[in-house]
């Protein structure tokens, strides 16, 4: 299997996701999207175990914003669910210049029942500790067949 990992620490969390997908790049106008196989994991401070997070979702793709131009005021969205890059909407949606600046939930309905992590109020799953976060440290890895 060929992809990205994406690696997120926050504080005691580590977390992330994977993409079978390489990212398209746009032109500075435009947002390229592809559509990929997607899941979600978590490897510390949300189950007993390292856990992968399978769900279902409509629209499994990941959008990567031109450099004059935003996805979901963020760099980046995967899956519509996690960004990282988020600004702020109340400046004009502008991405952040840093990739750390993130935003993240998975829909109670599609996390395992043995989940023990931070909820938000409507009982979503934020794998951060909060729906918007600044992470410690992103990682992305490349994995390539042999």
């Amino acid at each position: 299997m060929t992809g990205l990992v994406f690696i997120i620490r926050k504080d005691l969390y580590v977390f992330g996701a994977f993409i079978s997908a390489g990212l398209l790049l746009s032109d500075a106008l435009t947002i390229a999207a592809c559509t990929t196989v997607m899941w979600h994991f978590s490897l510390a401070g949300h189950f007993a175990t390292p856990t992968k997070i399978d769900f279902t979702r409509v629209q499994q793709s990941v959008w990567v914003a031109g450099s004059q131009e935003r996805a979901y005021s963020a760099s980046m969205s995967i899956g519509g669910c996690l960004w990282l890059g988020l600004g702020c909407r109340d400046h004009g949606g502008k991405t952040a210049a840093d990739i750390r600046s993130c935003r993240q939930y998975i829909s109670h309905f599609s996390m395992p029942g043995s989940y023990t992590g931070v909820r938000d109020r409507l009982g979503d799953a934020v794998l951060g500790g909060s729906r918007a976060f600044m992470a410690d440290e992103i990682e992305v890895l490349h994995l390539m067949e042999q």
